[in-house]
């Protein structure tokens, strides 16, 4: 099994007096990167009353991938692939 690099980056950005943060970047493979498409990339967060907040997308056939309209928490970010080892990162 390889293992999957995953990159990626969080943007919060301020609208009148709400937040929301996009979470997006690519998966590829470590060994050679090529581009891994149909990946689960779950974003996990819990806010202020131990509540979760999760949010779950599939990487495209060029390995990007998007979260839009994200609460501003830290997250786990997890990725996962039958074939590859799953990885988790935690983010701002």
């Amino acid at each position: 099994m390889s293992l999957i690099r995953i990159f990626f980056s969080l943007f919060l950005i301020s609208i009148s007096a709400l937040y929301a943060g996009e979470l997006r970047g690519v998966v590829h493979d470590a060994e050679d990167g090529t581009p891994i498409s149909e990946a689960k990339i779950v974003a996990i967060a819990y806010n202020e009353n131990g509540d979760s907040l999760k949010y779950i997308t599939q990487s495209s056939v060029n390995g990007e991938y998007t979260i839009s309209n994200m609460a501003p928490y830290s997250y786990l970010v997890r990725c996962e692939h039958p074939n590859y080892i799953k990885m988790e990162v935690n983010a701002f």
